[in-house]
């Protein structure tokens, strides 16, 4: 008699830290996007485990579903957050600078289940743009090397009690520092690039959503 095998359960290579958004959020704020994960757990676990691995992406594109969800009137960056993740923030500025982020806006902006697809398909696609800019691969493994691993927490380098070690963790500013100035500096002299990113997310994600309406509704759609 065969004995029952229990279920292959795999998890993500990284996992996000809690509470280190660039906005001032509410608890259950961030639980809503930890059940959507669970909601779009096979769409989560397609994301190759390199992309996932790169520091502060996946922060990224939560921000980004945040940014999608709540009304500017209600969402307020955190200073000091926006100083620690200062690459991260310097990554939000710039795509929300695209045209093609508004048309997502216009489409998605308030629908969490939308909002949230789109957020995960943008994470391979900003990590095939990150890839691509020059010397972006050193400056990832002097990031991951200087944090000393992949889910380290960073903010307690900037509290108050390790001023008496180093006053600032200069080395891991300068390297946010070069990682922001090369993604400022790749958009001014090419948007084009980013821009089509952004659309193929934006396409896959109407895509994915039409798919599942289809399977939902039976095939009647």
């Amino acid at each position: 008699m065969l004995r029952s095998l229990k279920p292959l359960l795999i998890q993500p290579a990284y996992k996000l830290q809690e509470n280190n958004s660039l906005f001032t959020l509410t608890a259950h704020q961030y639980d809503e996007y930890s059940q959507l994960e669970k909601k779009y757990e096979a769409l989560v676990l397609s994301i190759p485990p390199l992309v996932q691995n790169t520091p502060y992406i996946l922060e990224f594109c939560r921000d980004c579903y945040f940014k999608f969800t709540i009304p500017d009137s209600d969402l307020f960056e955190d200073t000091m957050q926006t100083l620690i993740y200062s690459t991260r923030h310097s990554l939000m500025r710039v795509i929300f600078k695209t045209t093609n982020i508004k048309k997502v806006l216009n489409d998605f902006g308030g629908d969490k289940d939308s909002s949230f697809i789109f957020s995960q398909i943008l994470h391979k696609k900003i990590f095939q743009w990150h890839s691509e800019l020059d010397g972006m691969d050193v400056l990832t493994k002097e990031l991951l090397s200087t944090i000393s691993h992949k889910n380290v927490d960073i903010r307690p380098l900037y509290l108050e009690q390790y001023s008496t070690i180093e006053p600032y963790p200069k080395k891991l500013a300068a390297i946010q520092q070069q990682i922001a100035k090369k993604y400022n500096n790749s958009f001014l002299e090419c948007p084009e690039i980013l821009e089509t990113y952004i659309l193929e997310a934006y396409k896959q994600t109407k895509s994915f959503i039409y798919f599942g309406q289809i399977v939902n509704s039976g095939g009647d759609l």
